[in-house]
């Protein structure tokens, strides 16, 4: 068996421990958890005492939740001042009917803690120490590891999915640290949306690696031994599988698996298939939506079945925004409204001096769904967070306990908090470059003014009557009924949509070819309101003239039936509906020709589809041409 003979013995390790405030199994139920990931199972045999000291390092605060005959305890290092998690198994008497299983379970505990201590990741909670002992309450074995302040994924999904780009972040997180611990032989097993913390400065951390396995089984079979391990392969594709449930959960706020997580279950169609993504929130994109398939073992993903942590990393790298994860997998989630709730821990930090001048957690709100800030139409992410004193938003510190520019450590460092310049990187030029460079502006000045004084003489008054200039010749734009050049045309689907459908297809609506045809996707029919019944109010096309054009007649046919349309405008490749001008009310029509009311002329011009006709029980619109006239 697994023993503490991996520290130095002590003596009297058990002087510290106190016994006025007991926790007895017989009388009192475990606290309620706000983790419902399993029954609350009171520990075997007698329940240790609040305040018990194990080892006289590890003082134990409060029970956190029991799985089995694992109790889960928010704990103190008295060494090294810091909180920890303590996970116990108390052992029976010698002789009790379930001593040996008892110790069974502390030894597969142990084993596996020490197992997982091989992985060294900024990902993974840290293990600190795994060892048994022996407390007035009896013998116990206990794991000792990193305490991890945040919400859990859980939580947050609860509440309201994430954005895709956050999920697609924290995702990324979770897989490379399932990645490093597969190459290591170490596997979750067990891995919930409970399991994925996020703190308040989006710092992801992946908890329970290697003994989350051990507790559920331990769970499970109560005190009895855990069912006989898979293979290798086997687990890998449990924790990737685990991986696409955590990516639907965070997409949806519904748990796509077997096991209980906490969640609401997904919904299914008739014939009992998981409703994707996509179909659930209109905003998830197509690529994001068949990887969580995939990652699902969902044979609808339309790409190969991910089975490994490493295979769904790299697929996710290709999917997460450009600086969507830093150094240490931070991420931002600090977009929402000023008076949504801040992300705030799970569990008092009374007693820990988190910072000295007040944890920054308070300062982030929960990821919002489809509300970007104002200029950062995705949602991206920051590479500085409000709290830091190496940050220029470092107001919430006293004034004298702030860092500068001339005394901060992260000048000209590349990094997380980089972004403060060198002097020497912004000292002007000295000596002989500088020189030539004002000789060289000197002579340019020296050569406008002769060009300009020469040109004002060659064209002054002589005396001589200038005839007069012929009247220009009207330009293209301003002849009636004139056809304009062909615009260059692409989809315009802009947030809530995915910048594009069938963009392909787009330059077949303005070729003149009536056999030839651009098709938005098709849209369930959600009790009769359009595209599926989200945020969306419509798709078109955008048509880019290269220059300010008048359109004073648009044709226009429909390949599927009357549709409902808009004609906007405007001067700027802007991705908001709402940035052009309605300058054609809705009008419905299958085939039409429109005289345009006068408007300005402008270089963008939108065809805005508002309501489809419906085709095989769905949404959906086609053009089949289109084309204007000045």
């Amino acid at each position: 068996m697994v023993d503490g003979h991996n520290r130095p013995p002590r003596v009297d390790v058990d002087k510290d421990v106190t016994s006025s405030a007991t926790w007895n199994a017989s009388t009192m139920a475990a606290p309620a958890s706000s983790d419902p990931t399993g029954p609350m199972v009171p520990p075997g045999p007698a329940a240790l005492p609040v305040s018990t000291m194990l080892d006289g390092r590890y003082q134990l605060l409060s029970v956190m939740r029991a799985r089995g005959p694992v109790t889960l305890w928010r704990g103190d290092d008295r060494i090294l001042a810091r909180p920890v998690a303590v996970r116990v198994v108390q052992h029976a008497d010698t002789g009790a009917q379930d001593c040996a299983a008892l110790d069974r379970a502390a030894e597969m505990l142990l084993s596996a803690a020490i197992g997982s201590g091989r992985l060294v990741h900024p990902g993974a909670a840290s293990t600190y120490d795994a060892t048994s002992t022996t407390t007035e309450a009896g013998r116990v074995s206990y794991v000792v590891s990193e305490w991890v302040e945040g919400n859990s994924l859980q939580a947050l999904s609860a509440e309201r999915p994430l954005r895709p780009d956050q999920a697609t972040t924290v995702l990324l997180a979770v897989a490379r640290v399932l990645a490093a611990a597969h190459e290591r032989g170490i596997h979750h097993g067990d891995l919930r949306a409970s399991d994925v913390i996020i703190s308040g400065h989006g710092m992801v951390k992946v908890v329970d690696l290697g003994t989350g396995s051990v507790v559920a089984a331990l769970e499970k079979g109560a005190h009895s031994q855990a069912e006989p391990w898979a293979d290798a392969a086997d687990r890998d594709f449990d924790d990737v599988r685990a991986m696409g449930g955590l990516l639907y959960a965070a997409l949806t706020g519904h748990w796509p698996l077997e096991r209980d997580s906490g969640l609401p279950p997904a919904t299914k169609t008739a014939d009992g298939r998981l409703y994707s993504p996509r179909q659930v929130r209109a905003d998830v994109p197509p690529d994001l939506d068949a990887l969580t398939l995939a990652a699902l073992g969902d044979d609808r993903a339309h790409r190969p079945v991910i089975t490994s942590a490493v295979d769904l990393a790299e697929a996710l790298e290709e999917l997460a925004p450009a600086d969507g994860t830093l150094d240490l997998g931070r991420v931002r989630f600090d977009n929402e409204p000023p008076m949504t709730r801040a992300m705030t821990t799970g569990t008092s930090t009374a007693g820990y001096n988190v910072d000295a001048f007040g944890s920054d957690a308070d300062s982030y709100g929960p990821p919002g769904n489809t509300a970007y800030p104002p200029g950062d139409p995705g949602g991206g992410y920051r590479s500085g967070y409000r709290g830091s004193r190496d940050h220029p938003d470092n107001a919430d510190f006293p004034k004298d306990q702030r860092r500068h520019d001339h005394d901060s450590p992260a000048r000209g460092v590349p990094g997380f908090l980089s972004g403060y310049p060198d002097d020497r990187d912004t000292r002007r030029p000295r000596g002989p470059a500088r020189r030539r460079r004002l000789l060289i502006l000197a002579g340019l000045v020296v050569i406008i003014a002769v060009v300009t004084v020469t040109s004002i003489a060659l064209t002054r008054d002589t005396g001589r009557k200038t005839p007069a200039a012929p009247a220009p010749a009207p330009s293209a734009t301003t002849q009636v009924g004139a056809a304009l050049p062909t615009p260059s045309v692409m989809a315009f689907d802009p947030p809530p949509g995915q910048d594009g459908e069938n963009d392909a297809d787009a330059p077949k609506a303005i070729d003149g070819d009536p056999s030839t045809v651009w098709t938005t996707e098709g849209y369930n029919n959600t009790d009769g309101r359009q595209f599926g019944g989200y945020a969306k109010s419509g798709v078109g096309l955008r048509l880019d003239f290269g220059k300010p054009v008048t359109i004073r007649e648009m044709k226009i046919t429909f390949g599927f039936g009357p549709t409902a349309f808009e004609l906007r405008a405007g001067d700027a490749a802007a991705n908001d509906a709402n940035a052009y001008t309605v300058v054609l009310p809705e009008t419905v029509a299958t085939s039409t020709t429109v005289s345009v009311p006068a408007a300005a002329a402008h270089q963008y011009w939108v065809v805005w589809l508002t309501k489809l006709p419906t085709v095989d029980g769905r949404f959906k619109g086609s053009v089949v041409d289109v084309s204007f006239r000045s």
